[in-house]
């Protein structure tokens, strides 16, 4: 039997300086694995679903994100999902409309799933280094991956590597 080779491209790793200045331009620490993943595998790349997106662009569609959005609390602790036009119809603001920036602020983008659909990384509050899916475009809302950057990781190459031994 013929062996696979694997071939895992990410982008170059960040050095130290890089993700301290990161951190301190958004007056945050990133989830250690997240941020030794950066340090000593790669910034971006290789990944699930259309791959990882490098530090720079965690939030690369927001044009309206305020400064310290990093910095505000992630505002869930479970599943949300409510009815869009309910929403809107009582939103405070442009900012708590159903895709409002409130409802993922404390979070980067890290992948993008397909459809408008990302994966987040909550950076700030309570659920602090955990996944989440932003699939507010199909109206699911945001949820929890149950998981952390690291373990979500891991069960992608895990995953992966099933599949090539399957073929």
């Amino acid at each position: 039997m013929e062996q696979a080779n694997i071939f895992i491209s990410c982008n170059p790793p960040l050095t130290a300086d890089e993700v301290s200045a990161f951190e301190q331009k958004h007056s945050i620490i990133l989830p250690e694995d997240y941020r030794n993943f950066l340090r000593f595998i790669g910034n971006g790349g290789a990944g699930p679903y259309y791959g990882l997106l490098p530090l720079h662009m965690y939030n690369w569609e927001l044009d309206t994100v305020q400064d310290h959005f990093l910095t505000l609390p992630f505002p869930h602790q479970a599943a949300w999902r409510p009815n869009s036009g309910t929403i809107d119809k009582e939103a405070l603001d442009e900012n708590h409309t159903y895709f409002g920036n409130y409802w993922v602020q404390g979070t980067m983008r890290i992948c993008h799933f397909g459809c408008g659909v990302y994966i987040l990384l909550v950076v700030s509050g309570p659920k602090r280094g955990t996944i989440w899916f932003d699939d507010r475009t199909s109206d699911y809302g945001i949820y929890p991956a149950e998981c952390d950057f690291l373990t979500w990781y891991e069960t992608w190459l895990d995953d992966s590597l099933q599949n090539l031994k399957a073929d």
